[in-house]
Parts: C-alpha cells; structure tokens; sequence
C-alpha cells in the first residue's frame, strides 16, 4: 500500500517535469546568418591581419517575429556553428590560413571573441568549420547593428583576392511566460 501511495504522489511531478522540458523545447529555434566578405591578396605572412568590421546581415525583430516572439522574450542566444567557404578563386583552399578568429563588436559593448581556429591543418580544404564559444551572447544579437571582425594570420603568401562565404548559425531559447 505504501509503494502504492509514494508512486501516486511521484507521477503527477515526473509528468509535470516532463511537460515543462517540452513546452521549453516548443520556443527554441535557431536561424543563419550568411554573409560574403573578401580578403586581400598579399596578407603579411605570420602577423595577424585584422579585417574592418563587416556588418552582419540580419533583421534581429523580423527573425523573433517570425519565429512568434520578440527580444524582450528571449532568454538565451548561442551560436551552434560557424562555417567559411571559399567562393573564389576556384579551387582556392583554407591552407594558407594559420590561425582566425571571429569577433562579435556592438556599439557599448566590448569586443567579444566567439569563434576560432587554429593550427588550420594543411587537409583543410575550401569549408573551414571553426570552434565556437558556448557563451550566451543575447547582448550582442538581441538586436541589430552588430559586426563581426576577423583576424587572420597566414602562413603562405596569397596573390589574389579571396571571396568567402560565411554561415553562422544562431540557436535561441525564448521565455514565453513573461
């Protein structure tokens, strides 16, 4: 009888806690950001090279909108991934890359480092997929208007311009309930 009566009073919160996960998994979503940017021929070999900042091209309110909530909802933005693929010169492949390093810049708030890859192995090929901070970064995309800056350091002499393509992949958890 008394198992009985500890399984009654334990299902209702196993079943509670359960619905909880999947009303939570019901406002996560993620979304890409691709953007093309290019690298000049003839980047200094072994110093790193800082890119200018290119805006990202995204529309932070139409993305919540679109996905049926809005930035003052969002609890939490991550990045799953960020991917590089060269578009040109054919043929063209990431080894002349030692090091990269992807930063996040806003007005009013610090540069903030979130993806990288170093020691760029000479196998790497024309997609280059980058290691990423599991850090929340909802101040920096919440809204519009924010960059990213790119620092390379090369390890063999490129004579020609190089167009990449960039695709980042954002995952954001929105709070409904308030």
């Amino acid at each position: 009888m008394m198992k009985k009566l500890i399984l009654l009073l334990i299902f209702p919160f196993l079943l509670t806690t359960n619905s909880c996960k999947k009303v939570e998994d019901l406002f996560t979503f993620g979304f890409n950001i691709k953007n093309d940017f290019s690298l000049p021929p003839n980047v200094p070999i072994n110093t790193p090279f800082d890119l200018p900042a290119i805006p990202l091209d995204y529309n932070a309110s139409e993305t919540f909108e679109q996905n049926d909530t809005r930035a003052n909802l969002v609890r939490q933005i991550k990045l799953e991934y960020i991917q590089l693929l060269i578009k040109e010169p054919v043929g063209q492949d990431f080894t002349f890359i030692k090091d990269i390093e992807l930063s996040l810049e806003k007005d009013g708030l610090p540069t903030k480092l979130v993806a990288w890859k170093y020691d760029v192995e000479e196998s790497i090929g024309q997609e280059l997929q980058m290691d990423v901070t599991a850090d929340a970064l909802d101040e920096y995309l919440k809204s519009d208007e924010v960059g990213f800056k790119l620092k390379v350091t090369t390890d063999k002499l490129t004579t020609k311009e190089i167009k990449i393509s960039s695709d980042i992949r954002i995952q954001v958890k929105a709070n409904v309930f308030k």
